[in-house]
């Protein structure tokens, strides 16, 4: 298992051709941010050409600062028989925009990671053995994202696949694009009535108590609600 926050790899921009890209697509390809898909040299086909789907699975409609998500990628195309992708998780409201958002943890033999050292964006994508597609048709990855310390805002992730026509070349290939955003959840807040002894004196029709106000990630602050904003009994 391979724990990924920013590691530093040294990349090298190599001929444009389906075979250099078995196992390591060029870097920032997704079509997020601004930046180009694989569309930029696959361009022979329409991007998310009928008879193709790309799903993007797992990304929380809201996520949990710290806690991993299981991320599963889905191409599937009739008769795909070698396929690869990249995405990548980056802030996409406040002061963090386009940057890193999270972390990734990679495992066994069909995905890696590398990361660009100049923007500190990690990019994950197929190896070699992650291309071939048995049964033909479909393939999945999986990956797990690991959502950032603090909910600095909200994540988008842009993934970019390519259903390959095995020729090893650039021609004859479909691009498919797919995004999701998460926003950070919102704190819960737990009430706590208080006891029975709150109002031992007034009749029980009327009996109204204060109700402790505790929120959830800030347990050493409390107030008190009003007394006539709250009716127990």
């Amino acid at each position: 298992m391979v724990r990924i926050g920013l590691f530093a790899a040294t990349l090298a921009i190599v001929p444009l051709a389906l075979v250099a890209y078995e196992d390591e697509p060029p870097p920032a390809h997704t079509g997020g941010f601004g930046e180009p898909s694989c569309a930029e040299c696959h361009d022979d086909n329409r991007v998310n050409a009928e008879g193709g789907l790309l799903q993007l699975q797992g990304v929380p409609q809201s996520y949990t600062p710290g806690r991993p998500y299981t991320i599963a990628i889905i191409l599937q195309r009739d008769g795909l028989q070698r396929a690869g992708f990249q995405i990548a998780s980056r802030f996409s409201k406040g002061p963090s925009t386009g940057k890193q958002a999270g972390g990734w943890v990679v495992d066994g033999d069909l995905v890696q990671a590398t990361n660009v050292t100049d923007s500190n964006v990690v990019y994950i994508h197929q190896t070699r053995k992650g291309n071939v597609v048995k049964p033909a048709g479909a393939i999945e990855w999986h990956m797990d994202w690991q959502a950032p310390a603090a909910a600095q805002g909200a994540v988008t992730f842009h993934v970019a696949a390519n259903a390959s026509n095995r020729d090893d070349s650039a021609l004859g290939d479909f691009i498919y694009l797919a995004a999701e955003t998460s926003e950070p959840a919102v704190p819960s807040v737990a009430a706590h009535s208080s006891s029975d002894a709150a109002c031992p004196s007034v009749p029980e029709a009327f009996c109204m108590r204060y109700v402790l106000m505790k929120p959830s990630r800030s347990p050493s602050r409390t107030r008190l609600m009003s007394p006539t904003s709250i009716f127990v009994r």
